[in-house]
């Protein structure tokens, strides 16, 4: 069995895609393989391709049609061979020693089923917008899965983009595949569904580019309209991984939702408002989430815009 397989799905993205097979390449752990799956580009990436027919651990994969993101994930792991698994995004970058580090991690604590580095965010021309963009922690650090699944519906967690995760093959199988209903969150679904049972590591070191532009999927979440409903299922499901909340602890995880789905009511045009709040009051029905609390939520939303902009 390979040790790592790493795997770019990708999608009309010739002019950064070199980049992330090159860094992939230039990986100090010995034992990898990397699968680049086009999802029927109809840019410069089949000719790409052809540049890299005699690297012995380098394959591209085309599909014969376009599945869409979601489903070229769940292809690419599903032709893996590899112990653990990262995948990275098609216009971003590893550091050469980025899967060496967190495969040792791996390797010395097998509770362990995600780990996540910090990462630089680059924009189109490769400059550091952010140098300090996921620093979760100080140091390295081990937390319970099921506490950090808690934190994050807290607000006090974030999950670091793909290409920053290294996983074990044998937990995703455990947990399904990437699911499509999940949208742009289906990444950090898939990481709660893993940290049911193990424990989320933090590893202290910039080991990779998180390349951050309009379009690209980094920003995709922010810029669709029903963004929100790819949030309210990651919560819906989030919830059920963790241990029973207090109704203290359950008000902060939806007052902290609404906090992160106003945005995208407060933008949204008046249809889109209708059904925004109408899957609110769903959501908040099926998970028996009083409607005083949304609507107290909601107000006190509001209120804080209202002196954030009467202080400018």
């Amino acid at each position: 069995m390979t040790k790592v397989s790493i795997l770019i799905p990708t999608f009309n993205r010739a002019n950064y895609l070199k980049m992330a097979v090159d860094s992939a390449i230039a990986q100090t752990c010995p034992d990898t393989e990397i699968l680049v799956l086009d999802d029927c580009s109809t840019d410069e990436t089949v000719n790409l391709s052809h540049a890299y027919s005699n690297a012995a651990n380098v394959k591209f994969i085309r599909n014969e049609n376009n599945i869409g993101f979601i489903n070229n994930w769940n292809k690419a792991v599903a032709l893996s061979s590899g112990e653990y698994v990262k995948i990275i995004g098609d216009d971003d970058i590893l550091s050469a020693d980025c899967v060496a580090e967190q495969t040792r991690i791996l390797d010395e604590h097998p509770d362990v089923g995600v780990v996540c580095c910090d990462y630089y965010v680059i924009d189109e021309s490769g400059r550091v917008k952010n140098n300090n963009q996921y620093k979760l922690f100080s140091r390295n650090t081990k937390e319970n899965g099921r506490e950090f699944i808690k934190n994050y519906l807290l607000g006090k967690r974030i999950v670091g983009w793909p290409t920053a995760i290294l996983f074990r093959r044998g937990d995703i199988d455990k947990a399904g595949e990437f699911d499509p209903k999940a949208g742009c969150a289906a990444d950090i679904d898939m990481w709660c569904r893993i940290l049911r049972d193990k424990d989320f590591y933090y590893l202290d070191k910039m080991l990779a580019y998180d390349r951050q532009f309009p379009g690209n999927l980094s920003k995709k979440l922010d810029a669709d309209d029903f963004g929100y409903k790819d949030i309210l299922f990651l919560y819906s499901r989030a919830v059920s991984c963790i241990e029973l909340l207090d109704e203290s602890a359950k008000r902060r995880v939806w007052s902290t939702l609404i906090t992160r789905i106003l945005p995208f009511y407060s933008k949204a045009q008046a249809r889109n408002k209708t059904a925004i709040r109408r899957d609110i009051n769903e959501i908040a029905a099926e998970h028996n989430v009083p409607m005083v609390w949304i609507r107290c939520m909601i107000h006190n939303y509001y209120g804080m815009l209202k002196k954030i902009w009467q202080g400018l």
